[in-house]
Order: structure tokens, then C-alpha cells, then sequence
């Protein structure tokens, strides 16, 4: 991508800041802002930053496992796929203890605290 056409200094940007933002739009492309005749900063549309953030992310989960592979921390799928479905298996036949409301603020597990308006106890 050339930037050549897109470079404006900063009293471009002060004089025409509204016309500039249409265009940036429209166009998708980004500007180049200069000061004292240096760089400083680029304008792109919000569209076009959100692709590129998303585009860096999966260059770095990429990048992420290039390096477990080459240092060896991979596993082949079929057991990956193995131990999933042993998790769930377990997971499925998991019951979770009742919970029973002892005040407000506090949960009590045990079956003797119960409710106090149904005046049960143990």
C-alpha cells in the first residue's frame, strides 16, 4: 500500500478534519499526519483498525503455536479428543449438592438447614 498520496501535515488535518473523515470512510484508507515535516501519527476508519486488530490476533495465535511445536508441547488429536470425552462422560454423571438457604447471605449444603418458613429440622 502507498501512502505517498495520503500524507497531510497537521494544519490539513486542523483546516479539514470533517471532509477528511468522510473520505476516510468512503475510501478505507488511511492518513498519514505530519508535524515539523516528521510522521506522527495515522488516521485509518474504525472498520479498517477493527480487521487489522483482529488480523494481529490470529497472527499471534499462530505465532503461539508455531512455538509449542517447535518446542514440543503437542499432543496428538485423538487423545486430546479421548480426554475431552472422558471429561464430559465425568461431567454428566456429577451431581452437584443441594444448596439450601440458611439466611440472606449465606448458602448451607447440609440437609438439615433448611428454609425457616417450612419450619424443618433435623
Amino acid at each position: 500500500m502507498k501512502l505517498s498520496g495520503q500524507i497531510k501535515p497537521i494544519s490539513y488535518l486542523k483546516a479539514h478534519a470533517a471532509e477528511i473523515v468522510r473520505t476516510m470512510v468512503d475510501e478505507k484508507t488511511p492518513l498519514v499526519i505530519t508535524q515539523n515535516g516528521e510522521a506522527k501519527v495515522v488516521l485509518q476508519d474504525i472498520e479498517s483498525y477493527e480487521q487489522t486488530q483482529e488480523t494481529l490476533a490470529l497472527l499471534k495465535i499462530l505465532a503461539l503455536g508455531s512455538h509449542q511445536i517447535a518446542a514440543g508441547k503437542v499432543e496428538p488429536a485423538a487423545v486430546v479428543i479421548q480426554r475431552l470425552r472422558e471429561q464430559r462422560s465425568d461431567a454428566e454423571y456429577f451431581e452437584p449438592p443441594m444448596q439450601y438457604v440458611t439466611s440472606r447471605n449465606s448458602i448451607d449444603t447440609s440437609p438439615c438447614m433448611m428454609r425457616r418458613t417450612r419450619r424443618n429440622t433435623c
